[in-house]
């Protein structure tokens, strides 16, 4: 069936809802009850999150029939204190008979012309790079883990299950360690995470994501005299537990929670308790002061697409404002990022953005894919190592101070 013979557009029936959600259960029954988790999780998404519309839900129908689909979930993505909006593609699906013929390129070339309308700066998703990357996706975030021993104290009475009157509270607490690159907590995630207890489906029916297939999860507070100080989610087959996402409001916080999770754990029966969090999070610090050693590398499943480079740029002047008056530096550089030119001054006190190259203003001028702006904004590399040795030293020193290196992480709960 040739391409232009498909025609995509958002759902607009129940009716359609019903076939999305059966080719959703059918491609991703990968696993026993995995197919069914995810077409769970459409249902939820459409009919729960605000964020999401009909629009969002992007359909390919071959003579009236569902063929193939994604969906698009806007979301504001964080970059240290500044709000990025952009979007997270999902359940990408084309039904078997009609796979090989460009179908899953133009439902992902659909979805993002939808979210660029919508003014997405940045697109993530969670797939295999070898099929993203002829559309500009890179892998750019970081896994990081880390495993302590159980302990058989009674302090783990210390944390409690969240319910939904908590909802407010673990907004709060999870805006204090937002990793970058992640989506921003809003209380409507947290009162969707406390209701539909996702990822908890995937969980149960993927060993993949964790290393086994969970049979238990939490949600539990860390608290004192009326007060929150932490929160986590975890998960675990009675034998292993996994703490997936985790906040703090302090460093002491983060001690004292640590080992209440290592008494709760043991008094639970769990012979193991294993991290899975970002490098920088208080209690990965609080792991890492034991002299745990935290095991570090680049997630190759989270993708990432920064589709209008100079749009982004001026997005986060404020942030690269602030760290040039941090460092001291000044400089003026001219970028070229596929077909986009703009210049970056530094020479006033402040970062301001010009489109063109600037001959008359630019001191350097450098050639990037848009991957590598890509990684370098979200902090996975230093864009200084991609000018080589060759470079001028004033040239390294200052794309060291803009695009300085970080542990971008994604929450398993967001990746949908």
């Amino acid at each position: 069936m040739p391409v232009d013979a498909f025609q995509i557009r958002g759902v607009e029936t129940e009716e359609e809802r019903r076939e999305v959600r059966a080719l959703i259960q059918s491609v991703f029954e990968v696993r026993p009850g995995l197919g069914a988790a995810f077409g769970q999780l459409y249902d939820e998404l459409m009919e729960g999150d605000p964020q999401i519309r009909s629009v969002h839900s992007r359909v390919a129908f071959v003579e009236g029939r569902v063929a193939g689909h994604t969906l698009l979930a806007p979301r504001l993505f964080y970059l240290d204190g500044v709000e990025v909006p952009g979007a997270v593609l999902a359940m990408v699906v084309v039904a078997p008979e009609y796979r090989g013929q460009g179908l899953g390129r133009a439902l992902v070339q659909n979805a993002e012309e939808v979210a660029c309308s919508e003014g997405a700066l940045m697109l993530h998703l969670a797939g295999t790079l070898e099929f993203y990357r002829r559309f500009g996706y890179v892998a750019a975030y970081t896994a990081c883990q880390a495993e302590v021993v159980v302990t058989r104290k009674t302090n783990g009475q210390r944390l409690r299950r969240a319910g939904a009157e908590d909802a407010e509270e673990l907004a709060r607490l999870s805006r204090k360690e937002v990793p970058v690159g992640a989506v921003v907590p809003s209380l409507e995630r947290w009162r969707r995470v406390l209701e539909t207890k996702h990822p908890f489906g995937w969980l149960q029916t993927n060993e993949v994501l964790l290393g086994f297939c969970a049979k238990e999860d939490f949600c539990l507070l860390l608290e004192e005299g009326g007060k929150i100080r932490g929160c986590l989610r975890a998960a675990g087959d009675r034998a292993q537990f996994v703490v997936y996402e985790a906040a703090v409001a302090d460093a002491v916080s983060a001690n004292e929670l640590l080992e209440a999770i290592r008494s709760f754990a043991g008094e639970a029966g769990y012979r193991r308790v294993a991290f899975r969090l970002p490098a920088n999070n208080q209690l990965m610090q609080a792991i890492a002061a034991t002299g745990t050693l935290l095991q570090r590398a680049d997630d190759p499943e989270l993708l990432v697409r920064v589709p209008r480079a100079q749009m982004m740029m001026q997005k986060v002047l404020p942030v690269l404002s602030a760290r040039m008056v941090a460092s001291g530096l000044s400089g003026c550089v001219a970028f070229r990022v596929e077909s986009e030119e703009f210049v970056l001054d530094c020479t006033e006190g402040e970062v301001k953005l010009y489109p063109g190259l600037g001959e008359d203003r630019a001191v350097w001028c450098i050639t990037l894919p848009g991957i590598a702006l890509a990684r370098a904004i979200l902090g996975t590399d230093r864009l200084s190592q991609r000018m080589g040795a060759q470079a001028d030293a004033p040239l390294l020193a200052l794309l060291d101070a803009l695009f300085p290196a970080r542990h971008p992480f994604f929450w398993l709960a967001d990746s949908l």
